[in-house]
């Protein structure tokens, strides 16, 4: 907030000095680069039953082959904290009793990404 304001004030001082110089001389505020966008990935690991699951690992891989891991926690949900958009991501999530589908996201926004076991 305070990198806009200085900006605003910046821009409104040079407006009124070359306002009183009468000058023709152009100028340009450039803007500082955006950051990049993230956005959470949650869900939840159940079963067919609906029953959370706990203590399964959830693997987010992205396009360069990095790893992010959670843990489903006594309910069953997981979750990813700001996660770049623009991005493909693998998600995979692994359990001493059950085997989970391979899922792939492109990540434009928020999403909700939720698992039940290929086996009973």
């Amino acid at each position: 907030m305070k990198k806009i304001l200085l900006v605003a004030v910046g821009f409104l001082f040079c407006f009124l000095l070359l306002e009183n110089q009468r000058s023709t001389a152009s100028f340009a505020i450039a803007a500082s680069q955006p950051l990049s966008a993230t956005v959470p990935i949650n869900g939840r690991v159940f079963s067919v039953g609906g029953r959370g699951i706990a203590g399964a690992r959830i693997e987010l891989t992205d396009s360069n082959g990095n790893v992010r891991t959670a843990q489903s926690n006594a309910f069953g949900f997981y979750r990813f904290a700001a996660v770049p958009v623009g991005s493909t991501y693998f998600v995979s999530v692994r359990h001493k009793r059950y085997q989970f589908m391979l899922q792939v996201v492109n990540l434009n926004e928020a999403v909700e990404m939720n698992f039940t076991p290929m086996n009973k």
